[in-house]
């Protein structure tokens, strides 16, 4: 996973995204800025599920707000608004995002599609407890503005 964050002069957070997919190894080696105020990372990375190509490069470009505007024929690299940790994980489930999405809220379900956790993201770090949950697969969604910005899978074991 790479975070790329954007910083006013007064060093004041304005959004963060964090790019990357759960199945591969990312590094990133170099960050230019274009002139459309985005950038462009370059770095390497490593999908176990193929050891032919044990690393492999990657560009990726975003515009002046975090968003992919080109990436050659890497369809497995996605921008995320926050990501949710550890996964697989125990006691407690960890929400990270940037700054645009706080308030917005962060929904874990049961296979059933019953609501088992209901959290709002007060800041960029939020830490919440699932230790009373038992073991299995949980669906979530964070809904900003009313509508589904993110969403995956969180397995307790």
């Amino acid at each position: 996973m790479i975070t790329l964050s954007n910083y006013d002069s007064l060093l004041n957070c304005r959004w963060t995204c964090f790019y990357g997919s759960d199945t591969a190894c990312y590094t990133l080696s170099t960050m230019d800025a274009t002139s459309d105020g985005g950038c462009i990372l370059a770095g390497m990375f490593y999908t176990p599920s193929r050891p032919e190509n044990m690393l492999d490069v990657i560009m990726i470009k975003v515009d002046s707000l975090g968003l992919i505007t080109g990436i050659p024929d890497k369809p497995t690299i996605t921008a995320h608004q926050a990501i949710v940790y550890p996964n697989p994980g125990q006691d407690n489930i960890i929400i990270q995002s940037g700054p645009q999405i706080c308030s917005s809220e962060f929904r874990l379900y049961n296979t059933s599609g019953q609501l088992v956790k209901y959290t709002t993201l007060k800041n960029t770090y939020e830490q919440s407890d699932v230790s009373s949950l038992p073991k299995g697969v949980y669906p979530w969604k964070i809904i900003h503005q009313g509508k589904t910005i993110e969403q995956g899978k969180w397995v307790k074991q």
